[in-house]
């Protein structure tokens, strides 16, 4: 519930009659929790349920009275304060409540305590109301990446929490100053961040995306060398805003989908900016070999995610992050024979299957896409 009327009042602060009807629909559902919790955003002070219904109904009262005006915001907060202060005497010392205080409670409805971004109960609101504005264009559009911690959960168990929590904080500063003003940046769970890019020419938000990765590879992390790959950091998955986009869940789903398949490699972004969606990278299930650098007798494996800038397949060989190995693929499966280097990236284990899903990346000089400029990669 705390949630709902967080994002009531996020979405419709500016609004007094919308916000007035929408926690008191709310309230009708759930009881006088809500004017509970919604006093304790909006002053600061929190009563008994029913206690804060009163409160509430005969400040709402107090706010036609002492206010005559036909306009539709920015009463209710002075009503309720006046009221409280001079009607009831709950706020003893107008004082109590300063300017900064008000802005204080108010950004601990929307934001998150430990990294001072967004929570993502705004982000979510505020996505959807973008959605709903349908304000999009071709050449003038919006984005959302979604930005997930390499290996976080190793980090955390090596390093500790409070490490943990440094880390979340130095890599939400990270996006803050890597982002424009306009930009909403939040925390989104756990290790995972969202970042709606608003307004972008289509090759700004790779830029953006790329700028924040690199930042984060290069940045030295309290004991980080005591994880297995070295380093930490970030991964991501980027989506364009279009008119098919008419809710915020469709539109940060699509982004988690291309998280999940930067995640196969680890430190990339998901479309690459030199990927074409739709002919550039596919769930394609065919055979591609793989050997040591050294060593000239290939195994075979099952690719299963392609793009010009790296390759995940399964095998029931495990490998180290870091290992090189070379990639083979071969007329009929592929539409010629090609002998790729790539590096592992990232690799799990497919439990109920008994292999290994090895994330590889291709080494930049011979990235696919320099390679064969044209490779068919739908079946």
């Amino acid at each position: 519930m705390q949630e709902n009327i967080a994002t009531i009042i996020s979405q419709y602060g500016q609004d007094d009659r919308k916000l007035i009807t929408e926690l008191e629909l709310l309230a009708e559902k759930k009881g006088a929790g809500v004017f509970r919790d919604a006093l304790r955003n909006l002053v600061g002070k929190e009563f008994p349920d029913e206690i804060a219904r009163t409160y509430w109904q005969e400040a709402l009262a107090h706010r036609r009275t002492v206010f005559v005006s036909d306009r539709a915001d920015s009463t209710l907060l002075p009503a309720l304060l006046d009221y409280l202060h001079r009607v009831v005497r709950e706020l003893k010392d107008p004082r109590v409540v300063e300017a900064s205080e008000l802005n204080h409670f108010k950004s601990a409805s929307i934001s998150d305590g430990l990294t001072g971004l967004y929570n993502q109960t705004y982000f979510k609101a505020f996505v959807e109301k973008l959605c709903n504005q349908r304000e999009i264009d071709r050449s003038r559009t919006c984005a959302i990446l979604m930005l997930d911690l390499d290996h976080f959960k190793q980090y955390n168990d090596r390093c500790g929490h409070l490490a943990g929590d440094e880390a979340l904080r130095r890599v939400a500063d990270i996006i803050k100053s890597s982002i424009r003003e306009g930009d909403i940046a939040a925390r989104y769970g756990g290790e995972e961040f969202a970042v709606l890019l608003r307004r972008v020419q289509r090759d700004q938000p790779h830029l953006i995306a790329d700028r924040i990765r690199e930042k984060v590879e290069k940045i030295v992390f309290r004991g980080q060398h005591l994880l297995d790959r070295k380093n930490l950091t970030i991964s991501g998955g980027l989506v364009f805003m279009n008119k098919d986009h008419r809710h915020a869940d469709k539109l940060i789903r699509q982004a988690d989908e291309e998280l999940y398949r930067a995640k196969l490699f680890r430190n990339v972004i998901s479309p690459h900016c030199s990927e074409n969606r739709k002919t550039a990278r596919a769930q394609r299930q065919s055979i591609v070999e793989f050997a040591l650098p050294d060593d000239n007798h290939f195994s075979p494996a099952i690719s299963c995610d392609v793009s010009p800038f790296g390759i995940a397949f399964d095998c029931d060989r495990p490998f180290e992050p870091g290992a090189a190995l070379r990639l083979r693929f071969r007329h009929p499966y592929w539409p010629s024979n090609r002998q790729i280097l790539a590096s592992v990236c990232h690799i799990d284990l497919k439990k109920n299957r008994g292999l290994y899903r090895i994330g590889l990346k291709f080494n930049p000089e011979q990235a696919l896409s320099q390679v064969e400029s044209r490779l068919q990669l739908s079946a």
